[in-house]
């Protein structure tokens, strides 16, 4: 586990960099074809997933549907870095078992219909396989 996390801060760290070489107009710039979303974008929605790890329930569940999606992150450099540097000191001081099995919920974007999925996970298993689809 101790890999994952130091990969993780690895990537955080070069995130880092590159938020501070950034203008908040380059930040949210979404002009570029074929799909038109920004850094900010792509930098907020990584940083939601890993707070989503961080709010897991007690039932070891992580609800990738509860993302707070803050779009100040996705447009100001300032809030996207104090957002990376809570996301980093977060991750340096989680504290996870490595052979807890644990449950990501997740809609995959899914408008019509929109299900929710249910998905175990065993570390350090590569592949997480659908449990319980639902239908919302």
């Amino acid at each position: 586990m101790d890999i994952i996390i130091a990969s993780s801060l690895k990537t955080l760290q070069k995130a880092e960099l590159l938020l501070h070489n950034l203008c908040d107009a380059n930040l949210c710039d979404a002009s570029v074809a074929p799909y038109y979303s920004s850094i900010g974008s792509h930098i907020r929605h990584i940083l939601d997933f890993y707070n989503c790890i961080f709010n897991m329930n007690e039932n070891l569940e992580v609800d990738l549907t509860a993302r707070c999606r803050n779009t100040d992150v996705e447009n100001q450099c300032h809030a996207a870095l104090n957002y990376l540097n809570i996301t980093k000191e977060k991750l340096q001081s989680l504290d996870i078992d490595v052979n807890s099995k644990i449950t990501v919920i997740d809609d995959l974007a899914w408008v019509k219909p929109k299900w929710l999925i249910r998905m175990p996970l065993y570390y350090p298993r590569p592949i997480a396989i659908p449990s319980i689809i639902t239908p919302l």
